[in-house]
């Protein structure tokens, strides 16, 4: 009957050791996910700051579109086939590497006949530092506060008269 006690008492520290190794991995990935939050809520902070101090698109010349007609597209002169009209020249700056990746971007359209900028625009963008492990990290930019894009601000519909 002693042994069937100390068998007991074995079995019931075995329970508690396991209990306590749960709850402290419990309490380490409730640890995590607040602070992967925490810190994707800094970066989208800063990135609206950024934005707001930084953020805003210049036009230098407006071309005129036709209503019902599509934005043109402007691909990244790097990439761009022989036919492009217009491209966008991107200078990247990475402000974070890891998780989450915070990038500066500059972008500049040019008219590719003439070779001339049309205007210009500098975006902050967050992407991932989400907690867990997703597949498709969420990202936040001056885009989700409303600021306009340079090719809006280029590129308007022609008024009928």
């Amino acid at each position: 009957s002693m042994k069937r006690v100390r068998v007991f008492q074995r079995g019931s520290l075995v329970l508690k050791v396991i209990l306590a190794v749960s709850v402290a991995m419990l309490v380490a990935g409730i640890g995590w996910f607040s602070y992967a939050e925490q810190r994707r809520e800094y970066w989208d902070d800063k990135v609206r700051e950024m934005c707001a101090k930084e953020g805003a698109a210049v036009a230098l010349q407006r071309v005129e579109i036709a209503r019902g007609d599509a934005i043109p597209p402007t691909p990244d002169e790097r990439y761009a086939d022989a036919g492009a009209e217009y491209v966008s020249r991107w200078r990247e700056e990475v402000i974070r590497p890891a998780s989450p990746r915070v990038l500066r971007t500059e972008v500049t359209l040019i008219r590719v006949h003439d070779q001339k900028s049309l205007g210009r625009q500098i975006r902050y963008a967050r992407i991932g530092g989400d907690p867990g492990f997703v597949d498709n990290p969420s990202t936040f930019s001056c885009r989700d506060i409303g600021i306009k894009s340079v090719e809006s601000l280029i590129f308007s519909v022609k008024e009928t008269k």
